[in-house]
Formats: structure tokens, sequence, C-alpha cells
């Protein structure tokens, strides 16, 4: 899957999303964690992308870790979050790595997302199971 979200795929992504609405989504996001008790907690964001949720969950307080298995979208996060994020918010942490094995000793989050298409990108059952598992 590396070779389908790679450099080409990477470099259109945000114009091909240009349309969805990123916003409506953290709020949406905000509004559940809010009914959760969750004010300003840690957020792993797996299959992050290009790092549209992280840069706003980063804007709203939160600890983001954005993970994606491509490094050619890791590499458009960081540059956004550079460019998006003054001093006062903290830079989401970006890691390279696949849903289906992704392990980061010792870290523990307040909340796992998989949003837009990340779980459905799993091919099979036993794929399914092991990014759930990850969460």
């Amino acid at each position: 899957m590396t070779q389908v979200f790679g450099g080409e795929y990477a470099a259109q992504y945000d114009l091909l999303y240009r349309d969805k609405d990123y916003d409506a989504e953290v709020a949406m996001l905000e509004g559940l964690f809010a009914e959760h008790g969750m004010r300003r907690g840690s957020i792993l964001d797996l299959g992050c992308g290009t790092g549209q949720h992280s840069i706003r969950l980063a804007r709203a307080g939160h600890a983001v870790t954005g993970v994606d298995r491509s490094a050619d979208m890791l590499r458009i996060a960081r540059v956004k979050s550079e460019q998006g994020l003054d001093e006062t918010v903290p830079m989401p942490t970006y890691v390279e790595g696949d849903v289906t094995s992704l392990r980061l000793p010792g870290a523990t989050f307040d909340a796992a997302l998989m949003m837009f298409g990340v779980l459905g990108y799993q091919i099979s059952n036993d794929a399914v199971r092991a990014a759930l598992r990850t969460v």
C-alpha cells in the first residue's frame, strides 16, 4: 500500500479532498470528547495522512501523535504543521508506521482515531482485527 499512497498521491491528496469539511469533523470529535469528560487530551490519529485532523486537534489544545504508513504524506503533514501552527501550539508528533502493527511502548492516549477510510483500507479480516488491536 505504500506505493499507492506514495509521492504522487500525497502531492494531490489535499487538492482531491479540498471540499471535505475537516473543521466540522473536528468539531464533532470535540463534542464527543466533551461528552466523555475530555477537554484537552492526548490523541492518537491513526492514518493521519497530510495532517488535516492532527493540525486542527493540536490547535484545539490536544497533544497529537499522527501515524501514517506513507512517508510522503507525513512529510506534507510536518510542513503544514510547521507553517500552520504558531509557537503557542504544541506541534503534532508524526510517526511512520502501519496501523496493523504499530506499537509505541509506554505511550498512552486518551483517544484513538481512525478517520475517513483508514479502517476500510485494511483488505482482510485479519488486518481489520490487527488495526483494532492497535487501537
